[in-house]
Formats: structure tokens, sequence, C-alpha cells
């Protein structure tokens, strides 16, 4: 039965048309509707002139409809061409506001980093004309680069950075800025073990803190010898990242329950990283120290890291991560990122070292993988106290 192209909708006339006149009318898909006009303003015709007009209002509308497809098309077909057009820096501008709904402020500044440095290298070009010499070209330039103070990018630095503009130039790809997908190739980064300490030292530097602060007359030196002391305390019991100490609220502490519960802090614009199990047990030691800390708070404290005011003792993580480091440098420790490495490595190694399955350990670390937890092993550590060990059972020859 063919398809009525006029009929009556309610109180309308309504004309539907294919959507594509080439194809015509498509089984089980409605056509592109358009109302012709009121059946009230056309009841005082015959019959025969309401047919006419109807027909004469039809074909309009499918002037119109065809006319508009093809101004649409058009349309399109520019703004393509437009977006071809597109240099890095115009694009890396449309990525940014991408970034804004995906993604934490400071990981779309390093985001933007990245691109900085790839217009400084080779140029600020259109994105659909990428040549294969400015995979030469950036590499260099990230070798050969020095910051203020003199020293150059690391491996890893370099690394990040080329991974980087390869998410973005794929982004671009999507977004129809380039009809070839852009893949530089990544340098080669030296495989190292992650730098641990013993569990005495840990605990010595929990107890050096405390002693400070015990010393200290200063309201700044105590405030930072306790806040030291609760981020090390938390660390050293639950091996959260740092980012996850310096935004945790006081609210996500349940004592009666005995976890921790790390959730996105929105007015800080943080996010968990990859945190697959959420809540966080609190052993006996961890207890006792909390429940201490809580009854010598002011109740105007929000935070786990507080000032004593209700606001965050550092305004960011990366602040804690350096406070640490001074400490550490304070206490004459080697030099390492304290949350990642002093405290969140060493624990890891340890507990497998100790026998803690590493399944059991990955969980409580929050890795997606459990190659993942591998890499945080200090595995020249392990292997050398296993030998160590060996030396105790080996016997001197009778004479």
């Amino acid at each position: 039965m063919a398809r009525k192209q006029i009929f009556k909708q309610g109180k309308y006339y309504v004309a539907e048309f294919p959507h594509d006149p080439t194809v015509g009318w498509e089984k089980n898909k409605r056509g592109i509707r358009r109302r012709l006009g009121s059946v009230e303003e056309l009841e005082n015709l015959t019959p025969e002139q309401r047919q006419i007009e109807l027909k004469k209002r039809w074909f309009e509308a499918e002037s119109k409809l065809r006319k508009d497809q093809i101004d649409s098309h058009n349309q399109k077909e520019r703004e393509r061409s437009q977006i071809k057009k597109l240099t890095v820096r115009e694009a890396a501008k449309r990525w940014e506001k991408a970034l804004d709904i995906t993604n934490a402020e400071r990981t779309k500044k390093q985001y933007m980093l990245s691109i900085d440095h790839y217009v400084k290298a080779v140029g600020n070009h259109q994105v659909s004309k990428y040549y294969a010499e400015y995979d030469t070209e950036f590499k260099h330039y990230l070798k050969t680069y020095t910051k203020s103070d003199g020293a150059g990018l690391s491996a890893d630095t370099q690394h990040k950075h080329i991974r980087q503009v390869n998410v973005f130039f794929k982004w671009a790809y999507d977004h129809d800025m380039t009809t070839k997908l852009i893949k530089m190739k990544g340098i080669k980064v030296p495989k190292k073990d992650m730098k641990t300490l013993s569990i005495d030292q840990l605990d010595d530097a929990i107890r050096f803190a405390t002693v400070k602060l015990k010393e200290s007359t200063d309201r700044r030196h105590k405030l930072r010898y306790k806040n030291l002391e609760r981020a090390m305390m938390l660390a050293r019991h639950t091996i959260l990242r740092a980012g996850a100490i310096w935004s945790l609220k006081l609210q996500n502490i349940d004592l009666s329950d005995k976890t921790i519960t790390i959730t996105a802090v929105p007015e800080l614009g943080w996010e968990p990283k990859a945190m697959k199990f959420p809540i966080k047990p609190i052993n006996e030691d961890l207890f006792e120290y909390l429940k201490e800390d809580f009854e010598s708070r002011d109740p105007k404290e929000i935070w786990y890291l507080d000032n004593g005011q209700g606001e965050l003792w550092r305004k960011d993580s990366g602040d804690l991560s350096r406070e640490g480091a001074d400490f550490f440098k304070e206490i004459d420790y080697p030099k390492m990122k304290p949350f990642h490495e002093g405290f969140r490595s060493t624990l890891i190694t340890h507990m497998i070292n100790n026998g803690v399955p590493i399944t059991t350990v990955q969980q409580l670390a929050d890795h997606s993988s459990i190659a993942t937890t591998q890499s945080y092993v200090d595995s020249r550590r392990i292997q050398q106290e296993v030998a160590v060990d060996a030396l105790s059972s080996i016997k001197r020859p009778k004479k």
C-alpha cells in the first residue's frame, strides 16, 4: 500500500517526505513531517479547493525542506573543511574545553604543557599537515630542554609529554581534524626499581615528627609537624596515595566502623585515581592514633590535614608531597617521593616479601592490575634479603 503523503494529525494537516528523495521511502522508517496548516483554517474550502491548496503547500514545504537539507549539507562541508585547517593551538583550545568535563584541573594543565612543548618544538602547524620528521624534532627538543633551574627533563617526563601529545592527536582524529591517526613513538625509559626504606625507617620518621612537634613552640612549626605526623601515620597503615590523604575529610573517617571512605571532593576538583576499593579498613594501631587525635581537635576542623580553622593545611596535594620531601631531607633520608616510594612502595614490597598474597595487596593499593602492583616492588631489596638470609644457613666446613 502506498504511503499517504498528506494526512490529518489531530488539529493539523501534515505532509510527510522521504529523508532522501533519491532513496525514497524506507521500510519501517518514519519520514520527515511538516505541518501544512490547521484543519480549522481550511474547513471553509470545498474538498477540491482544499486538495489543490494542500498540494500547493506540500510542494512549497518540500521545496523548503530540500533547500534546507542542501544548505545544511553545504554548511557541514564548510565546517569540515575549516576543521581540517585548524592549527595545533586552535584545536588544543577546543580540546581544553572537552577536558574540562572529564579531567581535573591539574591534569588539564599537564596536557596543555605538553602541547606547549610540542608547538615550541615543531611550530604551530595545521593538525592535518603532520610530517614524520616532527617526531624526531619533538624528541630532540625534549631531550635538550632545560628548566629554569638548569635541570633537564627525565626520560619518564619526556615519555609522558609524547604520550599526552598522542592523546591529543587521537582526540583530533576522532573529531575529523585529520584524516590519518597520528601516533609518535615513545622513547625507551630505563626500567628501575622503586626506592624503598626499611619499616624501622618509616616508623622512625613518624617518631621524629612527633618529637619535633613536642619541641616546637612556634604555632606554624607545630602545625607542620602535626600534619606530617598525621599524613605519615595514614600512609603507614593504609598505603593511601598522597592525593587521597591530602583531600580526606574527617567525616569520611568512621571510628565506630573502623573504616575510611575515599570519595571525590568536588570543591577541590579532586577525584580518586582508580579507586576500585574505596572503603579502607582501620587497623588497631591507626585506630588508637585517630581516636586520640580526634579528641584533641577543634570542633571547627573539617579536614584530616586541617590548619585548625576548618581549612586545608596545604592548598594542593603537590604541596603535601613537597613538605614530605623536605622532611625526609631534614632527617637525612634518601631523596625520594615520600608518599609514593617512601611509604607506598616500601610497604607494598614488605607485604609481598612477608607472604601477603599479591591480589590482596593489589586491592589495598587500588591498582587496576597485578602488573602495576608488581612494578611498585623493590625486587632488588627482596632478592638481596633472600640472599642475605641464605648466608646465615651456610655452615663453615669442619676442620
